[in-house]
């Protein structure tokens, strides 16, 4: 049986060469809905913690891309 999503980890760098990672989940077949999901998380949290990544599932299985990723300095606060 397949999965009606595919998942995807993507890297990014910013001008200054800050590298930036998340995850990219789309509906596997057919059409996708008009409308895209960014989920941006707080700055004591991740990109792939267990609840982001599954909500991603659920609406990407739904028929929504989402996106989830880390923001500069996203662990800021779990370093001091």
């Amino acid at each position: 049986m397949s999965q009606a999503y595919s998942e995807a980890i993507v890297y990014t760098s910013s001008e200054d060469g800050f590298l930036l990672e998340g995850v990219y989940m789309r509906p596997a077949d057919g059409p996708s809905r008009p409308i895209s999901i960014v989920w941006i998380h707080g700055n004591a949290s991740r990109f792939s913690d267990y609840p982001y990544v599954l909500i991603g599932r659920a609406l990407a299985a739904a028929g929504y891309p989402f996106i989830s990723a880390n923001t500069r300095g996203h662990d800021i606060s779990t370093m001091m």
